[in-house]
């Protein structure tokens, strides 16, 4: 019986984008997935497209956080919703998180 090979995402900010991404074979960031295509809640949508609106905002500032602070909360909001999506997922799914 041969073992299925999960899909590998990559959970990153882009501007004006969804934040998850095909990864390539070897490591690199593929195409953007629409949220609309992978198994997730409604609830986990919508806060990864809040995360990824806070990036977006930063176009506003040439791409410069407002303060070491703002920077700090934005990963750990990262890394928290990163978690949420591995387990939504499920198995079938290897997520990476590159902020």
């Amino acid at each position: 019986m041969r073992r299925r090979v999960p899909t590998r995402l990559v959970m990153a900010a882009d501007y004006l984008a969804d934040p998850l991404w095909t990864r390539e074979p070897n490591g690199r960031t593929g195409a953007m997935v629409p949220l609309e295509q992978l198994p997730l809640s409604q609830a986990t949508r919508a806060r990864l497209r809040a995360w990824a609106a806070r990036f977006d905002r930063l176009m506003d500032t040439g791409y410069e956080w407002p303060n070491a602070a703002e920077h700090r909360t934005w990963l750990a909001d990262g890394r928290a919703l990163h978690r949420i999506v591995c387990v939504e997922l499920g198995a079938g799914y290897e997520v990476s998180f590159r902020p």
